[in-house]
């Protein structure tokens, strides 16, 4: 039964203001529903906190009070009266904890030696634990053929970030062997409320007693990402990532480098995890001994603001220094494993942004380019925020791609408002090699034309995939978004959908003069992967071209027997590329130009007047003759 605390008004002894107690390690808030001040609280327990967030649900007491051992303070006699019927009575309140506690495991077998990769995990978590909310709790378990808790459970505040950081082994083991079972078994006994399970590892044979661990994963809902790296772990973990996300970590690519790629990743975890927003504004990669670069900051709400250099070796570095839009310059900033970085919080000026590092005369690092990375976090979605998702997910892994072409779909957005006229591209990663052709940047589109986006100015950009890799393994995407040169708008308010008179398929949300210029910007973001259990050929053309689904008719000439026509050209494969050649019939009757009956009955307009495909989305026109006067 729980405790609570009734009252009678006394001349002499002010009533109790609502408090708190521990129930069975729940915070329950006492709230009167007399006329007391709630703006003052008197706990009963010491340990005790008074909430301030509103009753998730209600019970009136009915209980005689008892004293529980729990108590700290005696309660005055006159304080322990039953309340009459006639009498308000106390309600309580269960407040769950809302912040989250991370379970972090970290394969440390000694093939994570392999491409540098345990070196990578270490300066990613650096970040990771950078962004973590103040009050999350960070539990790190490492692993080779047993577990061992590298940190218990802690609780993340300003000033212990580093020391968490230093529990993180500097080097694998020399055990080949992971059990991954045995971490997950560490990790879910007894995982409750608000916690996230972060798997690292690459583990090619499917896990022990996988049944039962899914099982237990299903029933509670627990969210579980799983960083993995190509072609490595098992596809039966995808599974495990039900309530989480698989996210695949490419390290086949000359362009993206695989720490650039995991701290990206964990970021995403954050932003799916937390209320915070992190956000990427920029990227520049260098090989010289000096340079210099600036971004730009859009950001006016309170936000922290890490600018990073990451270097093979900071000692190599002399300086690295940032100046703000206002001409300040901060030149105190602090060496870690692999980077030098500024971190500032607050309200800081926006606008432009600069940054100046040198290296020492004798750096030399001919085959590794350095990067500088701009990285925000806020508690508040004032920003742009973009995402990227893709059609098929990392557990729905099976099907010929070409039966059901796979869409990539990226949100981009502010304050819940779409953002319009944005350039969004698509960074696609597949399995194999760098000469399979393992990568492919798509233009993602808002255009409603149905092939793949269905609506226009909503905000969500799409693509189809065109091709896929040689063998089966792990899709990774990543997403670049900017304003276009200055073509970027958002609308003022929001609006409803609305169709488009002259748009014959689709539809259109329209927002006349309701839009205003976004600035510049830039937004750089991973995403979840997907898994596809089979190769395609390099040979197979799966995907046909997009079907031009806005043909009209722009002008007729009543003194001749032409016409002009004006369409949106089709991609090559489906809305990437473009088409090989056109093909424009034509007939009296509308229905012998459906189906097979284009090519039996449809009149074929000759070549000469029918133009070249152009890529995907762009206005062409022509003007062709048809064979008879008076049938337009």
């Amino acid at each position: 039964v729980p405790q609570v605390l009734y009252y009678t008004e006394s001349p002499t002894l002010r009533p109790p203001t609502p408090a708190n107690l521990i129930l069975n390690g729940s915070i329950v808030d006492i709230a009167a529903a007399g006329d007391v001040n709630e703006k003052s609280a008197e706990s009963v327990n010491n340990n005790s906190t008074v909430t301030q967030s509103p009753p998730t649900s209600t019970t009136a007491a009915s209980a005689p009070p008892k004293r529980n051992r729990r108590q700290a303070a005696p309660v005055h006699p006159h304080l322990m009266e039953v309340i009459p019927e006639d009498k308000p009575r106390l309600k309580f309140t269960y407040s769950l904890l809302s912040t989250t506690k991370y379970h972090v495991l970290l394969d440390q077998s000694s093939g994570m030696a392999d491409n540098s990769r345990w070196i990578n995990v270490k300066r990613a978590l650096f970040r990771f634990i950078d962004l973590l909310p103040v009050g999350s709790r960070l539990n790190i378990l490492a692993f080779g053929s047993a577990v061992k808790e590298v940190l218990p459970t802690t609780t993340v505040t300003e000033l212990n970030r580093d020391g968490l950081f230093g529990r993180i082994p500097r080097r694998v083991l020399d055990d080949a062997s992971s059990c991954v079972e045995c971490a997950l078994k560490e990790a879910l006994r007894g995982v409750g409320h608000n916690e996230a399970v972060i798997l690292i590892s690459g583990v090619p044979t499917q896990m022990q007693n996988y049944a039962r661990v899914l099982a237990q994963v299903t029933e509670k809902q627990i969210p579980i990402f799983i960083v993995t790296y190509p072609s490595t772990i098992h596809p039966s973990y995808t599974h495990l990532s039900r309530f989480g996300g698989l996210y695949s970590v490419v390290e086949n690519s000359a362009k993206l480098h695989p720490l650039t790629h995991l701290q990206e990743i964990l970021a995403n975890i954050i932003t799916s995890t937390e209320g915070d927003t992190v956000e990427k504004l920029h990227e520049t990669h260098y090989n010289s001994l000096a340079f210099a670069g600036t971004f730009n900051y859009d950001r006016e709400d309170p936000t922290d603001l890490i600018i990073t250099l990451n270097v093979p070796d900071e000692e190599k570095v002399e300086f690295f220094e940032v100046k703000d839009p206002s001409g300040k310059k901060r030149i105190f900033s602090k060496f870690e494993d692999g980077m030098v970085y500024f971190k500032f919080s607050g309200h800081l000026p926006s606008g432009i942004w600069s940054y100046h590092a040198k290296l020492y005369h004798d750096s030399v690092f001919p085959d590794t380019k350095m990067s500088v990375d701009v990285v925000t976090k806020s508690d508040s979605n004032t920003g742009i925020s973009v995402d990227i998702f893709a059609s098929k997910s990392a557990e729905d892994g099976s099907g010929i791609p070409g039966d059901e072409p796979v869409v990539l779909f990226a949100r981009i957005t502010r304050h819940g408002l779409p953002i319009l006229g944005a350039k969004a591209s698509a960074e696609l990663y597949m399995p194999g090699s760098l000469e399979d052709g393992s990568m492919y940047t798509l233009d993602l589109h808002d255009n409603g034309l149905g092939y793949p986006d269905i609506t226009s100015g909503d905000g969500v950009y799409s693509a189809y995939v065109p091709g896929y890799g040689l063998e089966p393994g792990y899709y990774s995407v990543r997403l670049v978004v900017s304003d276009n040169n200055g073509r970027a708008v958002q609308p003022k308010g929001p609006v409803t959908e609305s169709r488009d008179p002259e748009e014959c398929c689709g539809s259109r949300i329209q927002f006349g003069n309701t839009t205003a210029p976004t600035g510049a910007f830039l937004r750089i973001a991973a995403g979840p992967s997907f898994y596809l259990d089979r190769g395609v050929p390099l040979t197979s053309d799966l995907a046909p071209p997009s079907r031009i689904s806005d043909l009209s008719l722009r002008g007729v000439r009543n003194t001749s027997l032409t016409v002009d026509l004006a369409w949106t050209a089709p991609g090559g494969d489906l809305d990437f590329g473009k088409a090989h050649k056109y093909e424009i019939r034509c007939h009296t009757i509308r229905s012998t130009l459906t189906g097979v009956l284009f090519e039996e009955k449809g009149i074929l307009i000759h070549s000469e007047s029918v133009p070249s495909p152009l890529s995907y989305g762009s206005r062409q026109s022509c003007t062709v003759n048809v064979p008879w006067p008076n049938q337009v």
